[in-house]
């Protein structure tokens, strides 16, 4: 713990995640600047256009997205072989395809079916292929350094927290398929969904710095 502590304290790039983390968790500031969507609605409903504050939650994305590019550029800069590149190349594509995602906002809420025939229109299929495909990098990344972290022996609260992690991705894809059998809608469940994204960017970012410091140590 003493040793992630002092991780912590010396690397910008653990800063610069938690930047990334806090900024694509945005969520909670619906509560103060659009309660009526933050309440009844999907969070992307939040960066719709003509909603009010829309702006603060598509700049808090695109945001998310450099920052996390430039987490990548100085990780992969001096990557150690011990590290998979998908861990990193996962959560920059997720970082990229958040960024295009919130430029291209819903003007619809897709959970009441009200955005009318998807091929008319165009930024519908680019928002939803961002916001699918990015899930995927991030979870590739997460699989990717949960891996890695049992294979250099990292310390145990370390394993221990990436169990969580993809233990809470499951927990969502079993929300997920009971939501559509039941036939549930109701937002709680993306919120839980965008705070495990969160924390995995966190967590795989802070991993692959404390694996690469530990290499740079038994070199």
């Amino acid at each position: 713990m003493e040793k992630l502590y002092r991780l912590a304290r010396l690397k910008p790039t653990i800063y610069l995640g938690f930047l990334a983390a806090f900024l694509y968790s945005s969520w909670p500031l619906g509560y103060i600047f659009n309660p009526f969507v933050w309440r009844h609605d999907l969070a992307s409903q939040l960066a719709a256009p003509h909603q009010p504050y829309n702006w603060l939650f598509i700049v808090a994305d695109i945001l998310t997205g450099f920052i996390l590019v430039v987490i990548g550029l100085l990780q992969l800069k001096r990557r150690s072989s011990l590290i998979s590149p998908l861990s990193v190349y996962g959560y920059v594509f997720f970082g990229i395809l958040v960024a295009l995602a919130a430029m291209t906002p819903l003007n619809c809420d897709p959970a009441v079916d009200n955005c009318g025939p998807i091929l008319r229109d165009p930024r519908l299929i680019i928002h939803g292929i961002c916001s699918i495909v990015s899930v995927v990098f991030l979870l590739i990344a997460a699989i990717a350094t949960s891996r890695t972290v049992y294979e250099v022996s990292a310390p145990k609260i370390i394993r221990w927290v990436f169990k969580g992690i993809l233990f809470s991705w499951l927990v969502f894809g079993a929300g997920s398929l009971l939501e559509m059998k039941l036939h549930i809608h109701n937002n709680l469940l993306q919120y839980y969904f965008i705070t495990i994204c969160s924390l995995s960017v966190l967590c795989v970012v802070s991993a692959v710095e404390y694996i690469g410091q530990k290499a740079t140590k038994i070199a």
